[in-house]
């Protein structure tokens, strides 16, 4: 009997996310079966995770989108190949802006048209 699953994904990919890890597996068929743990731990918040394959099992056991590690098991049964591969993205450090950096930027633009206001009224 075949698995329905053979391809997990997590979160959403932007075209500017930055991919932070990729393992690609390409095992022939055994008669004991495969196993492959991918795991992984990142500076940043993994915005999609996708792990696919030929005719295995993908299992996330952990983490994946918004953590900053995921742990994730691929399995194929008996007799059957082990093709496929793990990818994880984060945003792009150019594209992305900090809240606090934000905030900051914010404030000091409120800042300064309040101080031009005062100006023009005296």
């Amino acid at each position: 009997m075949m698995s329905p699953f053979r391809s997990l994904y997590q979160g959403v990919r932007n075209k500017t996310d930055k991919r932070v890890f990729r393992r690609r597996f390409d095992y022939d068929a055994q008669d004991k079966g495969h196993q492959i743990l991918c795991e992984g731990i990142f500076d940043c918040y993994i915005t999609f995770l996708a792990i696919e394959s030929s005719e295995a099992i993908p299992v996330l056991l952990r983490g994946g989108a918004g953590y900053r590690h995921f742990s994730a098991v691929v399995k194929a049964r008996p007799g059957r190949e082990l093709k496929g591969q793990v990818r994880a993205y984060c945003k792009n450090d150019d594209s992305e802006e900090s809240l606090l950096q934000r905030s900051v930027r914010r404030s000091m633009k409120f800042k300064k048209s309040l101080i031009e206001q005062d100006v023009s009224r005296n």
